[in-house]
């Protein structure tokens, strides 16, 4: 079979324009491999390393203002909380116990022949032992009380209230955070995958090395359609000069009649290349990743803010209140204002107690020995005509009363009635025998009656 020049020529242009074609597709196939290439073993782990960064980043402040947060909650208890919980367990209750041994003085009555004869005068009506007593003072202690409780609890609910706005706000970024959170964890097996690229399982190591194989037969098939075409040319240069030694036109033609079947492969093998790009954008995410990203980057900003604006204000409020709940009436000390005032409430119970129960128990038989067994024993021995017991016996009374007011005298008024001196014997008259009646023996019907129902009536 002879075969024309014309038909070489034919074959020449058929394969001048099958590798310019396939050039094209190869061109396009590298664009597209390199694309693939480059986003799966670089775009993809930079932009993961970026929210791995991110989001460690972002764990780490979120864990700071947790525990900031819960610090916050301490000290609010503490410095803030304990305070009113004193007002009830200790305050309060040493106000109630003054009130209740106010309550017992004012409801114990003095009779007048109780008191000296210059506030004797002055009376018309009876008193009661809170007469006695700087009510006033205990008026403007209370009042004083009551304002710090009004100022600690104005100062409180302000406090509470930004509380409630900085936990109002951490809530909201906890919630957040669970939601980039669980954003995160939707990209693991990514993160994952991406490690795992040099191995058999991995679809991404999986798809460049099939990559890679397509590159090559690309390659080949171009070399063979760049050798099929010089093959062309040649035969075209010898045919046109009558000689045809060198080359197989017979080979050659059946090279012809290949080159749409190496089209064919070279078209599949560009197809899988384009399957294989659109398959690694499934892996990419890039809306979903970029998104994670710039979600991230907002709710760190978030974070920033919330603890260089809100946080440090709020500290600095809370300062302010722990200063302002040490301010009272009483002189700043190491004390707490509560228990200050605890300790001036109790010293007063304490000392009203005492005047209540001496008052009743001492003072009155005091009062009844020295105004009537007193006297009538110094009168008795009076007429025994001033024998040695008389010194004897003043002397001890005298250390009697010394000690007596030393151990009591600072719980009775000065306006209660107590013999300040002893009867005292002037060229034999007597003196200070007033309210006994000139028989030694015989009774007082008047005041020493009124006294001793008096003693019966308080034991």
């Amino acid at each position: 079979m002879t075969i024309s020049q014309h038909e070489v020529l034919r074959w020449s242009t058929e394969a001048q324009h099958t590798l310019e074609r396939a050039q094209k597709i190869c061109t396009s196939a590298q664009a597209s491999l390199h694309s693939t290439q480059n986003e799966l073993s670089v775009h993809l782990p930079d932009i993961m390393d970026a929210v791995e960064f991110l989001y460690d980043a972002l764990a780490r402040q979120h864990e700071t203002v947790l525990r900031i947060t819960e610090s916050l909650k301490r000290h609010v208890r503490t410095k803030v909380d304990s305070v009113f919980e004193e007002f009830g367990s200790v305050l309060d209750p040493a106000v109630e116990k003054l009130d209740g041994i106010i309550s017992q003085l004012r409801s114990t009555t003095v009779p007048l022949f109780l008191l000296r004869e210059k506030e004797e005068e002055e009376q018309e009506d009876g008193k009661s032992l809170a007469d006695f007593i700087a009510m006033d003072s205990i008026a403007l202690l209370k009042q004083n009380i009551n304002i710090y409780k009004s100022n600690c609890g104005r100062l409180r609910k302000a406090l509470l209230g930004n509380f409630e706005d900085i936990l109002e706000y951490n809530m909201k970024m906890n919630k957040q955070f669970s939601q980039i959170k669980k954003r995160y964890e939707n990209l693991v097996p990514l993160k994952v995958e991406i490690k795992s690229i040099q191995s058999k399982e991995s679809t991404i190591g999986t798809v460049l090395r099939e990559n890679q194989a397509l590159e090559n037969e690309l390659v080949s098939i171009l070399e063979m359609l760049t050798n099929h075409y010089d093959q062309c040319m040649k035969a075209v240069e010898l045919i046109s000069k009558g000689n045809t030694t060198g080359i197989n036109l017979e080979v050659l033609q059946g090279d012809v009649r290949e080159l749409p079947d190496v089209a064919k492969e070279l078209n599949a093998v560009y197809e899988i290349i384009l399957k294989n790009e659109e398959r690694s954008q499934k892996y990419l995410h890039t809306e979903t990743i970029e998104a994670t990203i710039t979600l991230l980057q907002q709710e760190l900003q978030t974070y920033r803010t919330f603890k260089t604006t809100a946080l440090p204000k709020f500290i600095l409020l809370l300062s302010e209140c722990e200063n302002k709940l040490q301010i009272s009436s009483i002189p700043s000390t190491a004390e707490t204002p509560t228990r200050l005032y605890v300790q001036i409430l109790e010293e007063l119970t304490f000392h009203y107690t005492q005047f209540l129960h001496i008052y009743k128990t001492k003072y009155l038989s005091e009062l009844y020995h020295e105004q009537y067994t007193y006297p009538r024993k110094f009168l008795k021995k009076l007429t025994e005509l001033l024998n040695q017991d008389m010194y004897r016996i003043q002397l001890e009374e005298t250390e009697r009363r010394k000690q007596w007011t030393a151990k009591y005298g600072n719980f009775i008024p000065k306006e209660f009635n107590l013999e300040l001196e002893l009867p005292s014997i002037v060229q034999i008259i007597t003196e200070g025998l007033e309210n006994i009646q000139s028989g030694e023996a015989e009774f007082n019907e008047g005041k020493e009656k009124e006294l001793l129902d008096l003693i019966k009536l308080t034991k």
